[in-house]
C-alpha cells in the first residue's frame, strides 16, 4: 500500500507476554505470526491470507515499559504490565513531523529512533493524551492491505477532550472534520488533503473513567463480529462491545488477556 502523510500505517502491539500474545491473537483472526529474528528483537509481523496472498497486517513486541498506560482496565491486574497496542501514522519526513507535534503541544515518548533497515519510528502524547505513532518507512512499508478479511478495515481515536484533538490533528496533519450524516456530534472523520477518509474521532469524555486514557484504535475486518469475540472471549479475553449494528456492519470489541483493546466489523 501507498500511504499519504498523516494516514494510519501500521499497529503494533506492545505486550510483556509475546508468545502468549501471538497464540491468542493466531486464533482470534487466523492470522499467520512469524518472528523477524533476533536482529530484529524477536519482533513478530501478523499476516492475513488474501486472495491475493499473504499480506502484512499488524506487528507483536516485546512491552517497552514507557509505553503502556500505567490505568490498567478494572479486568486487568493493576499491579502488573499490561499490553497496549500503538497505531502509527505514515510521515514522509519524521523529524520535521514530530517537531512540528511538539510545537503544537505534544509531548515526546520516544523520539525518532532508526528501526534498522525497516523504518524511523517515533511516539507522543497528543494534546488529549492519546499516545499516537509515527512511521518513516525504509523496507517495511506498512499494512500490506485494507478493507479484506483480517486486514485493518477502519481506525478511530477515543479523545476526552474532543475540542483540542481536533484542533492540534487538523493543523499537525492538514486534515478536515466532517460528520458524517446519520451519526452524532460527538463523532467526525478526518478527510485528508486528497479527499479521502483517513479515521474517525469520537469524544468519550463522558464514557470513558476518569482513570482511563484517550486512545487510538484499529478495527479489523472479519466475517462474523460476533463469532470472532465469542472466540476472544473463550481464550481469556473480556468483552467491551457486543456484535452492535452500525451503518458499515456490526462491531465489536474485546480487551485481550494482557489489556490491550482491539475492534472487530463485519457479519453479525
Amino acid at each position: 500500500m501507498n500511504f499519504i502523510n498523516g494516514q494510519p500505517c501500521w499497529a503494533g502491539l506492545s505486550t510483556p507476554e509475546v508468545d502468549a500474545s501471538v497464540t491468542f491473537y493466531r486464533e482470534v483472526f487466523g492470522w499467520d505470526i512469524e518472528s523477524q529474528g533476533p536482529e530484529h528483537g524477536d519482533y513478530r509481523i501478523a499476516s492475513a491470507r488474501t486472495d491475493s496472498g499473504p499480506v502484512a497486517v499488524a506487528g507483536l513486541g516485546a512491552a517497552m515499559d514507557d509505553t503502556s498506560p500505567s490505568d490498567a482496565p478494572a479486568h486487568h491486574d493493576a499491579g502488573s504490565q499490561r499490553s497496549v497496542w500503538h497505531l502509527y501514522l505514515h510521515f514522509d519526513d519524521i523529524e520535521q513531523s514530530f517537531d512540528e507535534a511538539l510545537h503544537l503541544g505534544a509531548t515526546a515518548i520516544i523520539e525518532p529512533t532508526d528501526v534498522g533497515e525497516q523504518g524511523t519510528m517515533a511516539l507522543l502524547h497528543d494534546p488529549a493524551g492519546a499516545v499516537v505513532g509515527l512511521w518513516q518507512p525504509g523496507t517495511h512499508r506498512g499494512f500490506g492491505a485494507a478493507a479484506q478479511p483480517g486486514c485493518p478495515a477502519w481506525f478511530d481515536l477515543h479523545t476526552k477532550d474532543f475540542d483540542a484533538a481536533r484542533a492540534f490533528y487538523s493543523r499537525w496533519l492538514g486534515v478536515e472534520f466532517e460528520q458524517p450524516e446519520g451519526f452524532p456530534d460527538t463523532y467526525a472523520s478526518a478527510k485528508g488533503p486528497e479527499g479521502d477518509y483517513l479515521f474517525g474521532m469520537m469524544d468519550v469524555s463522558q464514557v470513558y473513567p476518569p482513570e482511563q486514557p484517550s486512545t487510538w484504535n484499529t478495527c479489523y475486518l472479519v466475517d462474523s463480529a460476533g463469532d470472532t469475540l465469542r472466540r476472544a472471549v473463550d481464550l481469556g479475553a473480556f468483552a467491551m462491545m457486543d456484535a452492535d449494528p452500525s451503518p458499515y456492519g456490526f462491531i465489536s470489541a474485546f480487551a485481550d488477556p494482557r489489556g490491550a483493546t482491539i475492534f472487530a466489523i463485519g457479519g453479525q
